[in-house]
């Protein structure tokens, strides 16, 4: 092994274990969330939107539906990141680099998915509600 292909190879190794940034982050929000719930309508903490901070009912329920929704999206996340881990670790040394940066795009396309789903999940329960 060439010696500059060793090196792209370590640092991609160390590099790779950004792809865990984003689901990581959701589960520290959701379990935070989850765990310590806020509990007044705040411009600071919590899941707000117009819906969710139209009434404290309104605000208890969103936050307590969007922090269970991160965890789950943040496992699903994670298994995801797995496996894309796996997949650049696999591929021919060659063509590591490029499939890193093609995980990385897709991995930050899940995370933005996972970010619209939740809002909009949480927003229609609400509307369902009356809210």
């Amino acid at each position: 092994m060439k010696k500059g292909r060793k090196r792209m190879d370590i640092v991609l190794q160390k590099s790779i274990l950004g792809l865990f940034i984003c689901p990581l982050i959701m589960l520290i929000a959701g379990l935070l969330t989850w765990r310590i719930p806020p509990r007044k309508i705040n411009p600071i903490y919590g899941f707000r939107t117009k819906r969710a901070s139209k009434s404290q009912e309104s605000w208890e329920y969103a936050n307590k539906l969007a922090a269970r929704l991160f965890i789950v999206m943040s496992v699903i996340g994670v298994l995801f990141c797995i496996v894309m881990f796996l997949i650049v670790l696999n591929a021919p040394l060659d063509t590591r680099y490029n499939t890193y940066r093609t995980v990385v795009f897709v991995n930050l396309g899940l995370f933005c998915m996972q970010l619209v789903s939740l809002i909009t999940i949480v927003e229609v329960k609400l509307k369902r509600k009356g809210f």
